[in-house]
């Protein structure tokens, strides 16, 4: 689909499908922070455990997981969730200037990223820390830190200083000190700085050479096959005849099981003597991971060789919460028993976000241009956009546990206290930033035609001040947009038990989306999203008297309000446009609905002969959608002839021009609405434009 627009005009361009799949108006796109989960990709959800699952819990810094709760608690069905986090920046520090011996500041080469409340990590090539940005002197690039740098953090080398959002990450050794395993969160975000990866020696395989069958240096007859499989790295030993033992690391080309003989990759570079016994033994490595050091998931039997039905990194891939690489040489070493990695340097990525994160641009994987790519969303929203900014804070340090309900015993690690993690302040954007972003939304929703912008008032008017809020909304002026205020207080699941400490102030679009989700599921989106009492909600944010009411509902502004006996309402079904055509949001989402079916049903015609067959096919299929949204109580009218008008043979067949018009009256007065179905030879579009008169 090629959407265009025009005022007062939107077209569709539709490319031939072969299935359509079911129509649905449901679904509500979400551009949101959250604690973890793929960012940049427009991920499906459909329950709140199958959003944890992904995107994790609650956090300061974000209002992912308070839109997700709101909307799955008031009836949504299915979401699509768009993770957004600043893009990562590194920089350095200068080490041509003079670096305050303190190290509570430090001078960077440049300060791309670097904003107050942002979390940085420091890495000096052997130390890797992460420190909160608390102020800036942009004059002489000086940075203060939460805190001092650690002592053992080389400044003379110029670490490399990173912001933005970035992956926790952690090496397991060799007991020689070698690197093996480089350990990295699945997902960026400081959760991962609450990581660790132990290991524990696992299965063994030992057996021996058979001297009655004289081994070579590529092929080793043995007593037993049992524990050794191809690609499986083996340790070849011999007593040297000195006193000592000479060792040789090898790999397993192949296993001839039928005549016991073990096919090395390559020859042994030796000395052995292969008349006398050679020792032979594998081992493998099982690897537990820890969250807030709660074991999680155990791996056994792990190998470091590529090609192994155990590699670590293949196995590693279906976590849930590491990636895994093995940068080891071509025979690496088993990391030492009994070794635990702390993950670190991961990084959310919020104080530093911009508008360009939240919206993205056709081509990128960030923010709202990820929905561009699908058809799926009724309703688009970005609460975080004007969310309430929170200040970075250091979180309580974590002792780590064990969970007797694994399936099997976890290696056992030495205890650890972690440090406690940083977590940055949340984005705060400018009056002008919001006007910039929501207006974007509302372009987006326009030239797809086939969702609707629910946008969240500014933190900063309020319901005292209606006349604040309609000078905001008279920025808009279109029927994919629709506002509700004021904001809501829900119960935190971060705070303190006292009632009044455990409210946090939230945007009201999640809560809506989920509505209107439900509208849909219980009638259909013609129903009108209102009237109706919101779940999960304490209290609105202030009070909405009649006047009030009256002033925002004349500029179609929608209002909650608290009800006696009935809770917190919403008061309103409209869109922000002087249209009276569309002038309510059950009306522009029943349009959106027609469009999406005949964009689904009519597909088929785009290579069609135009002819009176295919009018009269298509007149079918019009008819037909007409005939059940009147039965459903979608349409105005007491007879099938009052609620809807078919038009067909409208365009000049001589040209393979098809034209089609299906008229609907949305709501009394039966003022239609008319859906234009154009087909050329290249091309089928829909328009749509009202009909003031009945024909």
């Amino acid at each position: 689909m090629n959407p265009t627009s025009a005022p007062g005009v939107t077209i569709d361009i539709v490319e031939p499908r072969p299935d359509a799949s079911p129509v649905r108006a449901d679904t509500a796109g979400f551009v949101v922070v959250c604690e973890r989960g793929p960012i940049g990709v427009a991920v499906p959800v459909t329950s709140w455990a199958s959003f944890t699952a992904t995107f994790g819990e609650f956090v300061p810094n974000g209002l992912g997981a308070y839109a997700l709760k709101a909307f799955f608690d008031n009836g949504g069905r299915h979401a699509l969730v768009v993770r957004v986090a600043a893009v990562e920046s590194v920089t350095a520090l200068d080490t041509g200037a003079v670096q305050p011996a303190d190290r509570r500041s430090s001078v960077l080469v440049g300060l791309t990223g670097v904003v107050a409340g942002a979390a940085a990590t420091l890495d000096d090539g052997s130390l890797r820390v992460t420190r909160l940005v608390t102020a800036i002197d942009p004059p002489t690039r000086t940075v203060t830190w939460d805190r001092p740098l650690h002592p053992d953090l080389a400044i003379a080398a110029g670490p490399a200083v990173s912001v933005g959002r970035g992956t926790a990450m952690g090496t397991l050794h060799s007991p020689a000190g070698a690197a093996v395993l480089a350990v990295r969160a699945s997902t960026p975000g400081a959760w991962g700085n609450r990581l660790t990866v132990t290991t524990a020696p696992g299965r063994r395989a030992a057996t021996t050479s058979r001297i009655d069958d004289v081994s070579s240096p590529v092929a080793i007859a043995v007593r037993s096959t049992d524990g050794f499989a191809a690609r499986s790295a083996i340790t070849v030993s011999q007593p040297d005849g000195v006193g000592g033992v000479h060792r040789e690391r090898a790999i397993i080309g192949r296993v001839d099981r039928a005549e016991r003989v073990l096919w090395l990759e390559a020859p042994l570079a030796g000395p052995f003597t292969y008349t006398g016994a050679l020792n032979i033994e594998s081992s493998s490595v099982t690897l537990a991971v820890a969250e807030r050091g709660r074991v999680g998931e155990v791996h056994p039997d792990l190998t470091f060789v590529p090609g192994h039905a155990r590699f670590a990194a293949t196995i590693l891939e279906q976590s849930r919460v590491v990636r895994a690489t093995v940068v080891g040489g071509p025979l690496p070493d088993d990391p030492a028993l009994s070794q635990t990695a702390l993950l670190d340097g991961g990084r959310d990525g919020t104080a530093g976000l911009c508008v360009d994160d939240l919206l993205g641009s056709w081509g990128t994987d960030t923010g709202l241009a990820v929905l561009d790519d699908t058809d799926e969303p009724g309703v688009v929203a970005i609460p975080d956009l004007v969310g309430e900014p929170t200040p970075p804070v250091l979180t309580d340090p974590v002792r780590p546990d064990t969970d007797p309900c694994l399936p099997c015993q976890p290696p056992a690690a030495p205890p650890l206290a972690f440090a406690g993690a940083v977590v940055e302040a949340s984005a705060r954007f400018t009056g002008e930033e919001i006007a910039i972003a929501q207006r974007a939304t509302v372009e987006h929703c326009e030239r797809h035609g086939d969702r609707v912008a629910l946008l969240d008032p500014p933190d900063g008017p309020g319901p005292s001040d209606p006349a604040a809020v309609r000078e905001w909304a008279g920025a808009f002026d279109s029927s994919f947009a629709a506002c509700y205020t004021p904001w809501l207080q829900v119960v935190d699941p971060l705070r303190g038990p006292a009632a009044a400490a455990r409210l946090r102030r939230v945007p009201p679009s999640g809560h809506v989306a989920g509505l209107i989700g439900r509208v849909d599921a219980e009638v259909g989106p013609w129903r009108s999203p209102a009237n109706r009492a919101l779940a999960w909600a304490h209290r609105t944010d202030a009070v909405i008297g009649d006047a009030a009411h009256a002033t925002f509902n004349g500029r179609g502004i929608n209002a909650i309000r608290s009800l006696p006996g009935r809770g917190l309402v919403v008061c309103g079904a409209r869109t922000l446009s002087a249209d009276t055509s569309v002038v309510f949001l059950n009306v522009r989402r029943l349009m959106i609905y027609v469009r999406r079916v005949l964009r689904a049903s009519l597909a088929w015609t785009a290579f069609e002969p135009a002819d009176a067959v295919l009018d009269g096919l298509v007149g079918l299929q019009l008819t037909g959608l007409g005939e059940d949204l009147w039965l459903d109580g979608a349409l105005a009218g007491d007879t099938a002839a009052e609620a809807f008008i078919v038009r067909t043979g409208l365009g000049d067949r001589a040209n393979g021009e098809l034209v089609a018009e299906l008229g609907v009256a949305a709501a009394r007065p039966a003022e239609f609405i008319v859906v234009r179905v154009e087909r050329t030879v290249e091309r089928l579009e829909l328009r749509e434009h009202p009909e003031r008169s009945r024909p």
